[in-house]
């Protein structure tokens, strides 16, 4: 956690952020989207980071603004579905609460068509979320 606030790092998210634009035309043209399961997970709960770049007075606001668009975005998708968690932040969200991200990413695939849960060969997904209950890091890869 150290490490993914320190200031070597925070340039990775406004790098990340530069094809923001592209990204948002490419969807809006890319036709419509497939009738699939579509999870979004959010946290409403601040953190120190969130701190650095807006006052404390429009933190609440932004936040309801994104619950606000996680909301819309699921609603619009026919298999959509938003859960928020209240006691976590962006950051923190799945070091605070891995059981509320493995239980959203088992409850997705039992959604998803075709074999799932409980099949004899279970996914890299599968696997992830497994371990994740047990306490164990995730042996996936790594996005740095």
């Amino acid at each position: 956690m150290a490490k993914h606030g320190s200031p070597e790092r925070l340039p990775t998210g406004f790098r990340e952020g530069l094809n923001v634009l592209t990204v948002i035309d490419e969807l809006r043209h890319g036709g419509p989207r497939p009738d699939v399961p579509i999870s979004i997970l959010s946290a409403s709960g601040i953190d120190a980071q969130q701190m650095l770049f807006s006052t404390e007075d429009q933190l609440p606001a932004q936040i309801q603004g994104r619950q606000r668009l996680y909301a819309a975005i699921a609603e619009a998708a026919p298999q959509g579905e938003h859960r928020t968690v209240t006691d976590a932040s962006h950051t923190t969200l799945p070091m605070a609460h891995p059981d509320a991200v493995a239980q959203a990413v088992t409850d997705l695939l039992r959604r998803t068509p075709g074999p799932c849960p409980g099949r004899e060969t279970p996914t890299s997904a599968h696997r992830a979320v497994a371990r994740a209950r047990n306490g164990r890091p995730s042996r996936g890869r790594t996005v740095r």
